[in-house]
């Protein structure tokens, strides 16, 4: 195989941007394993898929475990451990979960072999009875931090939203409005979630996570956290809000929590968005050069702070 292959378009649109000589080092380090997984797994034939951005999958059919894909995670990026240990404990489609299942890892080459989705597509929302079945399993699958042994990786939402506030003093624009967004996103989630059973969730359930073969959905690429359950819908949400600004924020909000709002109170759902979105508003003035993400996001949590007050919910 020509290492060049390795080089897709996810990686050049940012780490080999962003990284290149770590990315580099790395791809030299991937190429080197392939045969060692080839033979470990029984795989036949290697195509890399060309969108994603923070590591490869690998198109990886064979002998021992019929179609599979091989995730690979750049080291440099901490994430292996984190997402093998999300992958372990959410549920996958092989015991009757909405995951995609986790067949093997190799902790040496930061690689994961899973499930493949054929004639995948993305979970959209006009395909709206599979995400209510997907998101009815979300809900009644969900594994409390109490059942699910020891956790090493995962971090406590509550605990990564007190250290964000870390990171005030780097905000590079609209600081001020960051500050207070966390503030109130910190000060909300201690207010609805304090005493809240946590989760072990996956965190980053947006519609580009979750793929469709045409029957249901599986989800895939988990951040994975321990958090109440109602953070499980608020990543879809935001996503979804971005893709339909013409039904206006308020509108497409009401639109939403008529499907999640059947899985959990929506007083809980909508605060979950809110804080949710404190994070997101700090975070976004890290990862965007111009502020037109933050400007978003406070403007999708105005309009579920308004949801809430139109809905007569108050805390």
């Amino acid at each position: 195989m020509d290492k060049d292959i390795l080089f897709t378009e996810g990686l050049k649109q940012y780490l080999l941007r962003d990284r290149e000589k770590e990315c580099r080092e790395w791809i030299d380090e991937v190429y080197a394993s392939l045969s060692g997984l080839s033979e470990k797994w029984e795989i036949c034939d290697i195509t890399p898929f060309q969108r994603s951005r923070y590591g490869l999958v690998l198109d990886a059919p064979g002998t021992k475990y019929g179609d599979a894909v091989i995730k690979l995670i750049p080291p440099f990026l901490n994430r292996y451990e984190r997402e093998l240990e999300a992958m372990s404990l959410l549920p996958g489609s092989t015991e009757g979960g909405y995951m995609c299942a986790l067949y093997d890892h190799d902790g040496e080459s930061h690689a994961l072999l899973l499930e493949k989705v054929r004639n995948a597509s993305f979970g959209t929302f006009d395909k709206t009875e599979r995400l209510k079945n997907f998101y009815a399993l979300v809900f009644s699958k969900a594994k409390k931090v109490s059942e699910a042994g020891e956790i090493k990786y995962l971090p406590d939402y509550h605990e990564e939203l007190i250290k964000k506030q870390q990171t005030l003093p780097g905000v590079p624009y609209m600081k001020e409005e960051a500050e207070k967004a966390l503030r109130e996103a910190t000060e909300l989630f201690e207010e609805v979630f304090s005493s809240a059973e946590k989760y072990v969730i996956h965190r980053d359930l947006h519609q580009y996570n979750l793929l469709d073969d045409g029957v249901r959905f599986y989800g895939v690429d988990p951040v994975g956290n321990r958090a109440p359950v109602e953070f499980e819908c608020v990543r879809y949400m935001r996503n979804d809000m971005r893709d339909h600004p013409e039904e206006g924020y308020l509108k497409r909000f009401e639109t939403l929590m008529e499907v999640f709002g059947r899985y959990a109170d929506p007083k809980k759902i909508a605060a979950a968005f809110i804080i949710d979105g404190g994070f997101h508003v700090v975070s976004s003035t890290y990862e965007n050069a111009l502020p037109t993400e933050t400007l978003f996001t406070l403007d999708i949590m105005e309009a579920a702070k308004e949801f809430m007050n139109g809905s007569h919910i108050a805390f």
